[in-house]
């Protein structure tokens, strides 16, 4: 009966651990800057180290030893992370189609970044570029690509991520007007 109440308190510690850890990486996701995400971090963190571990002795009846519990406990929290990771991005791309769609564009979840727009120095900076999320087709005259670039720079032994929109268009010469750009500063 003992090892029955066990398993049972397992289960639904799982269930309720599995929709708490679901939304938490949620919040995470959402407010991870400032104060409030500080403190959120904070308190999310013992959430996370003490839920999943509760549920690997639970569920085993407490026979793995304290190294197989944090072992399976940690393999918990790797596939609660891992499906709201799938999820997440399976959405977003959702949410992308339907913006392509609204555009006439055609979304893509990876973008080939055209060689001759590599020359752009904007588009040629930092270590590992990459091109997601992106849209191509004809808007007016204008054949258009735009995209997610996100890029690394090393300085100071402190990875850097930057993340930018980009929006690459090709347009017949004779259907541009004259025009100046310059900054505004």
């Amino acid at each position: 009966m003992g090892y029955l109440s066990s398993f049972l308190k397992g289960l639904f510690s799982l269930t309720f651990a599995g929709i708490a850890l679901y939304y938490s990486f949620y919040l995470l996701d959402h407010y991870s800057s400032g104060i409030k995400g500080f403190v959120l971090e904070i308190v999310l963190l013992m959430f996370f180290l003490g839920f999943p571990f509760y549920i690997a002795e639970k569920l085993t009846f407490g026979k793995l030893g304290e190294a197989g519990t944090i072992i399976l406990g940690l393999i918990i929290l790797l596939a609660f992370a891992a499906f709201y990771k799938i999820n997440s991005e399976k959405k977003l791309q959702e949410k992308y189609q339907k913006i392509g769609h609204l555009l006439g564009l055609k979304y893509e979840p990876e973008i080939k970044i055209p060689p001759q727009a590599l020359a752009n120095p904007l588009l040629n900076k930092g270590f590992m570029p990459s091109a997601q999320h992106g849209f191509k087709g004809k808007y007016g005259q204008a054949e258009i690509l735009v995209f997610n670039y996100h890029y690394e720079e090393l300085s100071s032994d402190v990875n850097d991520e930057y993340l930018r929109t980009a929006v690459v268009f090709s347009l017949n010469p004779a259907a541009l007007p004259a025009f100046y750009l310059r900054p505004r500063t």
